[in-house]
């Protein structure tokens, strides 16, 4: 796909619009959805102390070195949790989208003992589809000037994400996760903002996805400075407001 080229200010020509003012780390935005910690719906153990962060960490690194199956028998976490902790990694890591799902066996006590991977092919063709992820990621970022602001960097991930990437709510390919947005260019409407984490993260940016189910929507917030943004690359342009 022939990727468009524009400005380092060609986001301002966007309609960008920034309100300042503080907002708390967990925030609302305009009241219509919540930012998603992953952590909501937990059952917490009252018997063995679990190690959520590094039960979470493992996976992670199970996922980077495409691993099938990984012990965990060592964190003592409830099998019951295991489902939302999932969700916390997809939430934190859009990367992660060749792992489509898992499966696992408890020991006695209900705690979570063994997790099996399952990606979305084998493991050869997994890793020329994450090899050509990586690409588009580099590719995308590579407009970026070294001595940008935050700013500057989120309105031009902003515009590289819109300008790239088309409407696609077919459910077909892979439009449902950050692969479709940066390497086919097409997106659900839940995509772009995985897309604009995944981006905005490689430089630091603290960046969240915001969901609203009676919008059936998803947007971002950022945080540059002290100050906490809206950005909502879906509808096409870029809208920095505070709640």
């Amino acid at each position: 796909m022939m990727k468009k080229k524009f400005s380092r200010f060609a986001a301002v020509t966007m309609s960008a619009v920034l309100m300042l003012s503080s907002m708390p780390d967990v925030a609302f935005a305009a009241g219509t959805g919540t930012v998603k910690t992953g952590y909501e719906n937990l059952e917490l153990s009252k018997t063995s102390e679990p190690d959520y962060e590094g039960f979470i960490e493992a996976w992670q690194k199970s996922f980077d070195n495409y691993e099938k199956e990984i012990d965990v028998s060592a964190y003592n976490i409830p099998g019951r949790d295991v489902g939302s902790l999932y969700q916390t990694i997809n939430a934190r890591n859009p990367r992660y989208f060749y792992v489509k799902d898992f499966n696992q066996t408890l020991d006695s006590s209900g705690n979570a003992e063994k997790i099996t991977n399952k990606y979305i092919s084998t493991i050869s063709k997994t890793k020329n589809i994450v090899t050509r992820y990586d690409a588009a990621v580099t590719n995308a970022l590579a407009g970026i000037g070294e001595n940008w602001t935050d700013v500057e960097k989120v309105l031009y991930i902003n515009d590289y994400i819109a300008l790239n990437t088309e409407f696609d709510d077919t459910k077909e390919g892979m439009c449902s996760n950050s692969y479709g947005a940066l390497v086919d260019g097409k997106a659900d409407r839940y995509v772009y903002s995985y897309a604009f984490q995944e981006l905005a993260q490689q430089y630091g940016i603290k960046v969240g996805v915001v969901y609203s189910s009676s919008l059936k929507h998803t947007w971002n917030m950022v945080k540059i400075g002290e100050s906490y943004y809206n950005v909502d690359v879906t509808w096409k342009n870029i809208i920095l407001m505070t709640g």
